[in-house]
């Protein structure tokens, strides 16, 4: 589809890709473009909708949260979603981070050693391949109090159980190749619930409860079977 999407482009982010140049004026192979989009439908894309998943999950099963949301979203009246506005939304954000401590995106990250090193006793060589599991210590007693409790005040200021380790909450890694796309994820999900809940509030479809499925991207097995109730 490359070249049909060069010589008639439309508006969506594939045919952008196709069209796109450097100063130079040159633009990336057929193969490049694979790459990209591929890479921009998992890291962009599923990362952000399994975790709006769950969002709409909780605000679906917990009225309390649902309720503080609606009123955060209330207050913006008819604002501009601008920075200044966005800022406003901080119980909003916490959900969310909270959404990605209990079902994070990526819960394990590959690496490989660049050199040798030991680490608390185990002698691992360069070029080994190994996985660090934000996923596990998102879950862990050390760092989180009742873990497995859906509850966003964990992150408010007065708790802060995030910083208790600097990689306590790592959803997105961290270091030198922590995601570039976590404070553009967090943005997406304040202008989505925004736009949602100013017309509606969301009510499950079924009282079963849901399976997720964890890897390799989290996903209600089955869907997320919702109804969106116009407020009166």
């Amino acid at each position: 589809m490359v070249p049909e999407r060069c010589a008639n482009p439309g508006g969506d982010f594939f045919s952008q890709m196709c069209l796109a140049v450097d100063e130079d004026g040159k633009g990336w192979s057929t193969q490049e473009v694979l790459d990209h989009f591929n890479f921009l439908l998992m890291a962009a894309h599923d990362t952000t909708a399994a975790s709006l998943a769950k969002v709409i999950w909780a605000l679906g099963t917990y009225s309390d949260i649902q309720a503080r949301i609606l009123d955060e979203v209330a207050a913006l009246q008819d604002a501009p979603l601008d920075d200044v506005a966005l800022a406003q939304l901080e119980y909003t954000e916490r959900l969310f981070k909270e959404a990605l401590r209990l079902l994070p995106p990526v819960p394990f990250i590959p690496r490989r050693a660049v050199r040798d090193f030991d680490w608390h006793g185990t002698y691992v060589p360069a070029g080994t391949w190994v996985t660090a599991a934000p996923g596990i210590v998102l879950i862990s007693l050390t760092h989180w109090s009742d873990p497995e409790t859906f509850d966003p005040d964990r992150f408010s200021p007065n708790r802060a159980e995030d910083r208790t380790h600097k990689y306590a909450w790592a959803p997105f890694g961290g270091g030198a190749h922590k995601c570039i796309g976590l404070h553009f994820a967090t943005m997406q999900v304040k202008i989505f619930l925004v736009l949602l809940l100013r017309r509606y509030r969301v009510e499950l479809a079924q009282a079963e409860p849901v399976d997720w499925i964890r890897v390799p991207i989290p996903q209600p097995r089955g869907g997320l079977p919702i109804r969106l109730v116009p407020h009166a």
